[in-house]
């Protein structure tokens, strides 16, 4: 290469170097003439960096908070299973919630403490633990919950007083409580927050101890009825109104005292029971015992059928009533009240008469309105 224009380019080179220089030079006294500005934004960053470390899990801790431990969850049903004299429970749980989280997440919460209230007082007191399933919370999307949750039941006497709470009042309400495992996905980051607290009522409508007035036992129609020398056996549908989301099912036999008119006179028999949301059917067996102590009370009640008549009839519970102790204790105490009606029958058909010489003789064809046998020495 020509010396010539290898001193050209050189010459060119440092010319621009100088240019730039010179431009930094004058961009810099525009900018800060003393380097504190800089110094300044620098102090100011790492504050900012050191904060974030410091105080991002608090703040995401409480947005998570905010969103998923004080949501409020709507039931649509909850089915406890079949209730027996178990240590365990596996309800299956089925409701939503309305957008719980800003950002996606997962959700452990495991051994959450249920407490309930309890019959009289509604005092609270624990009766076990329940776990869940993991729960997958997309950002700003409703919670659909179709999970089975597993109860351990510590204190039978605890929950057997807080099923009495339930049939007993007009409302109830349990609580769970203890401690969420959450998973949140940022968009620069994932973070895991432990044991975020979380509390939640669970509101219930009681039964209202089926009282006439809050939710009547009515009678939907008599199955069967059979008369025998000493005893009325009648199996009588009747209907339950079950004002809350839960359901269950009872498979052990039931039995209750029945009175009438203020006086004993049998026992009631519920060999199972399916509960559901809403109006229920339960078949009761009804066995009328005649005897010196109740005769006049079955003679009523029987006249009262005959005629077709509206009755008050009552059903008595007692820690006898089941084998089951859990049971036990919701049936002790509990009276079933409803108004016994038999569908109206003509008793008498046919009446016929002959005078003669020697006096009246009159035939009359009398139906039973039973389904065994009866006649005059049966029920007097």
């Amino acid at each position: 290469m020509d010396e010539s224009l290898t001193s050209d380019l050189d010459s060119d080179a440092e010319t621009e170097c100088h240019a730039l220089l010179s431009e930094t030079s004058r961009s810099d006294d525009r900018c800060c003439r003393c380097g504190l500005c800089c110094k300044a934004c620098l102090f100011l960053s790492l504050c900012a960096l050191v904060l974030c470390a410091v105080f991002r899990d608090a703040l995401v801790a409480r947005l998570a908070g905010l969103g998923i431990a004080a949501a409020r969850i709507h039931f649509e049903s909850v089915d406890v299973g079949t209730i027996r004299n178990s240590a365990t429970l596996d309800p299956r749980i089925v409701a939503w919630i309305a957008r719980p989280s800003p950002v996606g997440v997962d959700v452990r919460m495991t051994r959450l403490v249920l407490k309930v209230p309890t019959f009289p007082t509604g005092a609270l007191a624990r009766v076990g633990t329940v776990t869940m399933p993991s729960l997958r919370v997309e950002a700003f999307q409703d919670l659909r919950i179709n999970v089975t949750a597993h109860v351990d039941i510590e204190d039978f006497d605890v929950f057997g007083l807080a099923g009495k709470h339930a049939v007993r009042e007009r409302d109830s309400g349990w609580v769970v409580e203890g401690k969420l495992q959450v998973h949140c996905e940022l968009p620069l980051f994932t973070l895991d927050l432990p044991d975020i607290p979380f509390q939640r009522q669970v509101a219930l409508k009681g039964m209202a101890g089926f009282a006439q007035d809050a939710n009547p036992v009515t009678m939907e129609a008599i199955t069967s009825a059979y008369g025998y020398p000493d005893h009325l056996d009648t199996t009588v549908a009747i209907r339950i109104y079950n004002p809350s989301y839960l359901s269950a099912r009872l498979d052990t036999p039931t039995q209750f005292n029945i009175t009438q008119r203020g006086q004993p006179f049998g026992t009631a028999v519920v060999q199972e029971v399916a509960l559901k949301p809403g109006h229920n059917t339960v078949n009761v067996r009804f066995l009328l015992h005649d005897d010196s102590s109740n005769r006049e009370a079955v003679r009523a009640f029987i006249l009262g059928y005959i005629l077709a008549d509206t009755q008050m009839v009552t059903m008595h519970g007692s820690k006898r009533s089941c084998s089951d102790p859990l049971l036990a204790v919701v049936l002790t105490g509990l009276n079933l009240s409803f108004r016994f009606k038999p569908p109206p029958a003509s008793f008498i058909h046919h009446i016929t008469a002959n005078l003669g010489l020697i006096g009246l003789q009159v035939t009359a064809q009398i139906a039973n309105p039973l389904l065994g046998h009866a006649g005059p020495g049966n029920d007097d």
